[in-house]
């Protein structure tokens, strides 16, 4: 597995153990690394939407949310969270 797909696996093992603030730590180092990557943005911005957005954290998960929506328009799970 390549180191994105290792963190990507990570992210979502931290997220399931409730250790949210290691999961976006480790989405937003996916961000970095992945920068020519446009799925793996995406996805990543998902990652961190989705967690804010089941925090109650809704600017912040309609800002990273927005985001996502802007690399992947056909996404629909995206336009889903935003309600």
């Amino acid at each position: 597995m390549n180191d994105i797909g290792d963190l990507f696996e990570k992210a979502g093992y931290e997220t399931k153990k409730g250790n949210v603030q290691k999961a976006i730590k480790l989405y937003k180092e996916i961000l970095e690394l992945s920068s020519g990557d446009l799925r793996s943005q995406h996805l990543a911005l998902w990652g961190i939407g989705d967690i804010y957005l089941n925090q109650g954290q809704y600017a912040q998960a309609e800002h990273h949310l927005l985001k996502a929506v802007k690399l992947d328009p056909q996404q629909w799970m995206y336009r889903y969270l935003l309600g």
